[in-house]
């Protein structure tokens, strides 16, 4: 669960990262393969789980700012 400030820069980038993800199945696809081979990898490192995710999900955030 996220909670962000309504509106803010944090509550934008999660809606584009949402959507992008909607609209573009096979990279859902990497995002679930990802995430599941963290969640073996880190089952107790909650920290080293999402710092291992963050070069993706930055990834997914300029592509869907069309950079």
């Amino acid at each position: 669960m996220h909670i962000y400030r309504f509106g803010s820069e944090q509550w934008k980038d999660q809606l584009s990262f949402r959507d992008y993800l909607s609209s573009h199945p096979d990279v859902r696809k990497q995002y679930q393969q990802l995430k599941m081979s963290l969640a073996e990898k880190h089952p107790a490192d909650i920290v080293g789980y999402t710092k291992a995710k963050a070069p993706f999900i930055l990834n997914v955030m300029e592509s869907a700012k069309g950079g």
